[in-house]
């Protein structure tokens, strides 16, 4: 994804996704867990200090920003 202009979506030195930018359900109540790992944070968020891998693809999603960056959608 970076080859196509994605930007990473983790806190620097840390690993941990940006909220809201690096979850793949930025909106879900209870925010935590995620049921998924955004694509470009490479992690899925379990709650404010934890994260995992994600196990496969089947396991992130693109989110918005995203998608942006790589064109798929428009602003």
């Amino acid at each position: 994804m970076h080859t196509l202009g994605a930007s990473d979506k983790v806190r620097a030195g840390l690993g941990a996704p940006l909220y809201p930018i690096g979850f793949a359900e930025p909106e879900r109540q209870p925010r935590y867990p995620q049921l998924a790992a955004e694509i470009m944070a490479g992690r899925r968020p379990l709650s404010e200090q934890d994260f995992e891998m994600p196990q496969g693809l089947r396991d992130v999603v693109v989110g918005p920003a995203t998608a942006l960056e790589i064109r798929w959608t428009r602003p």
